[in-house]
Parts: C-alpha cells; sequence; structure tokens
C-alpha cells in the first residue's frame, strides 16, 4: 500500500498522459493506493468545486482507501512540525499531517516532491520517477 499526496492524485484525475496517471492507474487497478483525508479535503475544498465535480472525484477516488488523522499521527505531525520549524524548514501543516498519517500507518508516501517532503524525519517516500 502506497499513500499518494495531494498534488499526485491532482495530476493523476485532471490529466491524460504523464507519470502520476499512470502510477495512479497502476496502484488503483492493484488495489494499493491510499491517500490521507487530509488530501480528499483539499482536493475538494476549493471554491469552484462544483457538485458535478464532487461526484467526479468521488467516482474515481472509489477504491482508494482515505486514512484518517488518528491522535498519534497528529502527535507524529505535530513533532515533525516543531522539528522542521526549530530549523527553518517548515513545511505546511496539512503537509506535515500527510507526513504524520502516513509513519503513523507505516506507509510510503507518492509525491513529486521529494526535496519538500524529504525534510520529515521517519517518513519513506516514492517518487514519480521510482520504478515499480
Amino acid at each position: 500500500m502506497v499513500v499518494a499526496d495531494t498534488d499526485v492524485l491532482i495530476d493523476a484525475l485532471e490529466r491524460t498522459r504523464g507519470p502520476a496517471v499512470k502510477r495512479i492507474g497502476a496502484l488503483i487497478q492493484r488495489g494499493e493506493l491510499a491517500t490521507t483525508a487530509i488530501s480528499l479535503y483539499e482536493l475538494t475544498a476549493g471554491p469552484g468545486t462544483t457538485g458535478a465535480h464532487l461526484e467526479i472525484l468521488r467516482a474515481q477516488l472509489d477504491p482508494v482507501l482515505v486514512l484518517p488523522v488518528t491522535p498519534g499521527a497528529a502527535h507524529i505531525a505535530a513533532s515533525a512540525n516543531r522539528y522542521l520549524s526549530r530549523r527553518g524548514q517548515a513545511i505546511a501543516i496539512p503537509d506535515t499531517l500527510i507526513a504524520g498519517v502516513c509513519i503513523a500507518h507505516g506507509l510510503s508516501l507518492l509525491t513529486g516532491n521529494v526535496k519538500h517532503f524529504g525534510r520529515v524525519p521517519g517518513l519513506e517516500l516514492v517518487s514519480l520517477e521510482d520504478r515499480e
């Protein structure tokens, strides 16, 4: 099981070609794709999101396991946020929450932004460029 970050899902859902489309499609087909409640929020919260857009997203993400932010994941995310902030390397709070969920569940994060998420200690990353 691999957790996809928001940007990877956006690339896969809004394009017809590219590394994200191929990778996400293969993971869904094998039943090995998860995401987080944070990414689900980010995908659906925009002011331009319509009811039709939500229906399409629900259909596309139906086979994807959505992981919640548990108390353990929140503690891990908060610890990562403190650690990165003290070093002047903070990342956005939603991203620390995504990282916390992944670490809490012992899952790797599929991301196109390895440099950004690579700052989080203990987070295992999978790049879109990595071979399956």
